[in-house]
């Protein structure tokens, strides 16, 4: 009994407590006798009821826990303030969200001890409860003026609007002044922190070496200008003032690009600097800074005039500092510009004047000298060049022979190893290399038939002809003396002989200088000047095609395979609506002195791209391409080649006349052309299956895709104004389904045009989409669109169907409140986000294997999707039509601008320049607000090389290798004539063919033609 006992009260022993019911329990066991039958079955009975008392109280720790949660969920959040000031010893001062407020401050708190500018918690009572100290980062803005010790106003930039700040604690005792950057913090009411790294004049700042007049070749004439021009009025001064002689305050050194115009500002200089010492004997130093113009420009209104303010400011600053501050300006003409009467402001109206005025202020050589630098001074305003402000004018000329000689010689110095022959001669290291540089500038300077560069045909008929000397720079010497030291370290690598700089070095880097340059024309060119005010597009069209010269360029573009009016439906299409438009411009074409081919200028490059006029604009198509950096790097090549064509036509048109090319899809009054996407597809997947699943993907693709334009248009009418489209093709389609491109355009096109096997592939010709200027929407209209075209092979589309299907591409591009709604056939409502979503789910379930362009594509698309649904203007860093809005918003809250106003649509055309100096595009990449997709060094090897996974590798090649042999080329095939024999080749489709990689080694690897055909022979 004794031990039954024991068992039962040690069960109890850990549970001790009012409410404890084992104890209860154990004391009415212990009541009974210990033979009673009702003692045992209570003993039996205990256990059961000392598992329940466990579960209660695990339940009711449980419990506990969860009303713990549930009062963290369920407590307001707290909030983070900023501390303005005290009120009185109690209570602050704070602004939470923009919004002010007078709170108490925690008794553990002391008010006392925080800072003016810190961040505070606050609880949902409105009471201080923490310090969280100074924010570390947000927004930076400049100073514009200073009011009092306590308060800045700032100026209206980055999107900012001016506004007045007051001094954080740290910033209580800087000293401050208007030109200074500070960091503001998140409800932009503090200065919190100076930043001082990127003021603009240590931006400009540029080291000058010791460069005496000596070190500058070839340029006597124009240096001896400038030594009149200072040292004679520092070593003279008394003659000067006898005479009341005005000294000079500002130069203008103008002529061709690479003569040494920058070399000769740096020897300015250092040379005054140098006189000026000796003079005073005091030990002052250079302050050189070197401003190009178009980093003066700058989108946000206002903000180029505050540069140049703060240039000149700088300048002075430093002048004081006892510097001599020596400001350098080039390509000058790109800011000071000719002024021209217009309806609308331009910024040079503005900054002429300004720079002007600060000129004015400058107090000759003693105060800071201007040099500008100009390639085309005929451009710049006259009131600039002036004297008072520009005192000389002079001309850094191209080096004749004996400049030439002396440019050399700076290069090719005695301490550089040199071929043995020259280093043993008998009279010395230096007399050799003298007699080397005379050789060879006398065969570089000889009018032989080698040597001949471009034939001119002036405008009365006369030729001339130009030679390499006649285009001789100081920096080709130098880049030719580079090239030389190139192949002489490749010669002593090859050998492992110590060899130096021979005189045939110079000869092939000399040589291959000219064949690489690229800012010249290598063909003949006609020169005319048109005085017309009515412009002829077409001639236009023509002459910029034309103006791509480069070597590798073939005009035997083969036609006879072509049929675009063939129907992917199964027929061929016995008459086209644009075909009478084709007939008209064919009638009109027959009045030009041209015939077909040249009004055509039909290249094909050495990338493998088609150049040519499309009648009345250029048209680019790259290369076949098999992945998305490829497509992109070709398609931006493309931009780069039209805008070089562009620049070299402008070098033939007068000063006042200037050929500009924007890449968009309207000319805002009625006329449409358009941006073409192609892709392969499988010839036994059903026509009407790849419509119905592509079509609702295109129509809202434009959602990313759309490249924006300001008004509404129709065929052939002038466009409604006022109203903000997130597409330009969308006006101007008709029908659904079609095989016309240019009358009553179809969102699907059914031209059939595999330029491929035929009974394999068909082309997919997408007509629908507008031309980016964004590389991401470039590599997202492309990417996603063969992710859904994957899908429609694979019988896995979704299945929707837009009501009607025309109503909804114009709908979605017009919505102003960017909800796309539109209706499908069952009568359900759905967004164009969702309809994008469904494909994005579709596509994300396929398991096509890891590829990382594929899963880039499919985060991305995520992504823009997520932020198009939250804020549209979080996709301004990628989607064309967000980034344009953005700067038509800024504009026109600057400006107080009504959308009807015109100016808009200047700011919408001009955001498609594909000049990279002025495109409204490029200066938001250059300012880090679009994303890339590619990369610089992509694109400059896409201008002039093909994509290597294509048979654009084959046609590249060929090209560029083989031009004299080619008869005629097309997409698909070639034919090479070797003398009276003709060999056609046709070329496999992109990726998809053994003979693919056969073909592209024989291109890369045949020594010349006759191994090329040989190699092709052993493939067929």
């Amino acid at each position: 009994m004794s031990d039954e006992r024991s068992e039962g009260l040690q069960g109890g022993e850990g549970d001790a407590g009012p409410d404890n019911l084992l104890d209860s329990f154990d004391r009415v066991i212990a009541s009974l006798p210990p033979g009673d039958p009702s003692r045992r079955e209570l003993l039996e009975l205990r256990p059961q009821i000392y598992d329940q008392q466990e579960t209660m109280v695990e339940a009711r720790r449980m419990i506990e826990k969860l009303e713990e949660v549930v009062k963290k969920v369920t407590s307001p959040a707290n909030r983070i303030g900023t501390f303005l000031g005290a009120t009185s010893k109690e209570t602050a001062h704070i602004v939470v969200g923009g919004a002010d407020y007078y709170c108490n401050v925690d008794p553990r708190i002391s008010l006392a001890k925080l800072k003016k500018g810190t961040r505070v918690l606050v609880n949902e009572a409105f009471v201080i409860v923490g310090d969280l100290g100074f924010e570390t980062a947000g927004p930076v803005t400049k100073i514009t003026e200073i009011l009092g010790k306590d308060r800045l106003r700032v100026g209206s930039e980055h999107g900012l609007h001016s506004m007045v700040l007051q001094r954080s604690a740290d910033l209580a005792h800087s000293t401050l002044k208007s030109g200074d950057e500070v960091r503001v913090d998140s409800n932009y009411r503090m200065a919190l922190e100076m930043l001082s790294s990127t003021k603009s004049h240590e931006y400009y700042l540029d080291n000058v070496p010791e460069l005496p007049w000596e070190k500058v070749g070839g340029q006597e004439t124009a240096l001896q200008a400038i030594k009149d021009a200072i040292e004679l009025p520092l070593l003279h001064v008394d003659l000067f003032k006898k005479f009341q002689h005005a000294t000079p305050k500002g130069f203008l050194l103008y002529g061709p690009p690479g003569c040494g115009k920058t070399l000769i500002g740096k020897a300015t200089a250092y040379n005054l600097t140098k006189q000026l010492c000796e003079k005073t004997g005091s030990e002052m130093r250079e302050y050189f800074m070197h401003v190009k113009g178009p980093e003066i420009l700058n989108m946000w209104v206002g903000e180029s005039e505050r540069m140049v303010r703060e240039i000149f400011a700088t300048a002075r600053e430093k002048r004081s500092e006892g510097f001599m501050p020596f400001l350098f300006i080039d390509e000058a003409e790109s800011i000071l510009g000719t002024r021209r009467a217009s309806r609308y402001s331009n910024i040079l109206s503005t900054l002429v004047p300004m720079f002007c005025s600060e000129m004015d202020g400058i107090d000759s050589l003693n105060d800071v000298v201007i040099i500008l630098a100009s390639n085309r001074a005929d451009l710049i305003d006259p009131a600039i060049l002036r004297p008072g402000r520009i005192d000389r004018k002079i001309k850094v000329n191209r080096p004749d022979k004996l400049g030439t000689r002396e440019i050399y010689r700076i290069y090719l110095t005695d301490d550089l190893p040199y071929d043995g022959v020259l280093a043993k001669e008998a009279d010395g290291i230096g007399a050799s290399i003298e007699r080397l540089i005379e050789r060879f500038v006398d065969w570089q300077f000889t009018r032989r038939d080698e040597n001949k560069f471009l034939e001119v045909t002036l405008r009365r008929g006369r030729k001339e002809t130009l030679y390499r000397s006649d285009l001789i720079s100081g920096a080709i010497v130098a880049s030719i003396v580079e090239r030389a030291k190139a192949l002489a370290i490749k010669r002593a690598i090859a050998t492992q002989q110590e060899e130096g700089i021979r005189e045939t070095d110079l000869q092939l880097a000399f040589n291959a200088e000219y064949m690489e340059n690229d800012i010249f024309p290598t063909t003949d060119i006609g020169i005319t000047v048109s005085g017309v005010e009515i412009v002829d597009v077409v001639t236009e069209s023509i002459e910029l095609v034309r103006r791509y010269t480069e070597h590798g360029a073939l005009m035997k573009w083969d036609y006879e395979l072509e049929d675009p009016h063939l129907d992917a439906r199964g027929f061929r299409a016995r008459e086209l609506l644009q075909d009478n438009d084709e007939s008209a411009y064919y009638e009109i074409d027959k009045n030009r002195p041209l015939s077909f081919e040249e009004i055509k200028s039909d290249l094909v490059l050495s990338n493998g791209a088609r150049f040519y006029n499309d009648h009345a604009h250029p048209e680019y198509s790259t290369p076949e391409c098999t992945t998305l950096r490829q497509i992109v790097s070709q398609e931006k090549a493309g931009e780069r080649i039209l805008a070089e064509c562009a620049r070299r036509r402008n070098q033939k048109l007068p000063p006042d006349h200037e050929v500009r090319l924007y890449k968009n899809n309207t000319d805002f009054i009625g006329h449409s052309y358009g941006c073409h996407d192609n892709y392969l597809v499988r010839r036994d997947i059903a026509w009407d299956r790849i419509v119905a699943g592509i079509l609702p993907f295109l129509i809202t693709r434009q959602i990313f895709a759309g490249a924006g334009k300001m008004g509404v248009e129709a065929e052939s009418a002038s466009g409604e104004p006022g109203v903000y489209q997130i597409s330009q093709r969308a006006d101007f389609f008709s029908v659904v389904v079609s095989i016309d491109t240019m009358n009553r355009r179809p969102l699907i096109n059914t031209r059939d045009e595999p330029h491929a096997d035929a009974s394999r592939f068909r082309r997919f010709h997408v007509i629908l989409g507008d031309s980016n200027m964004s590389e991401w929407a470039t590599a997202m209209k492309i990417g996603t669109t063969s992710l859904v075209l994957d899908l429609i092979e694979r019988g896995e589309a979704p299945q929707l169907e837009i009501a009607q299907p025309i109503n909804a591409n114009k709908s979605i591009s017009r919505d102003q409140t960017y909800d796309w709604i539109i209706e499908l056939t069952d009568g359900r409502k759905i967004s164009a986000i969702d309809v994008q979503r469904i494909y994005l789910q579709a596509a994300s379930k396929v398991e096509a294997g890891a590829g990382e362009e594929r899963e880039w594509v499919l985060r991305e698309w995520g992504n823009v999707l997520n932020d198009l649904e939250g804020n549209v203007m979080l996709a301004r860093d990628r989607v064309d039509w967000a980034a344009k809005k953005f700067l038509l918003n800024t504009l026109q809250e600057e400006e107080e601008l009504s959308w009807n106003d015109p100016w808009l649509q200047s700011i919408d055309l001009e955001y498609h320049n594909v000049d990279r100096e002025r495109g409204l595009y490029y200066e938001l990449l250059r300012k880090g607000l679009i994303r890339r997709f590619t990369s610089e060094e992509e694109i400059k090897v896409s201008i002039f090389s093909p994509p290597e996974t294509t048979r654009a590798f084959f046609r590249g090649r060929a090209v560029a290798r083989f031009n004299d042999e080619i008869s005629s080329i097309q997409w698909d095939e070639i034919v090479f004539v070797n003398g009276s024999q003709a060999r056609r080749i046709a070329l496999p489709e992109a990726a998809m063919d053994p003979r693919l990689d056969a073909l592209n080694h024989a291109a890369r690897n045949g020594k010349d033609f006759a191994e090329f055909m040989h190699a092709i022979a052993q493939i067929d």
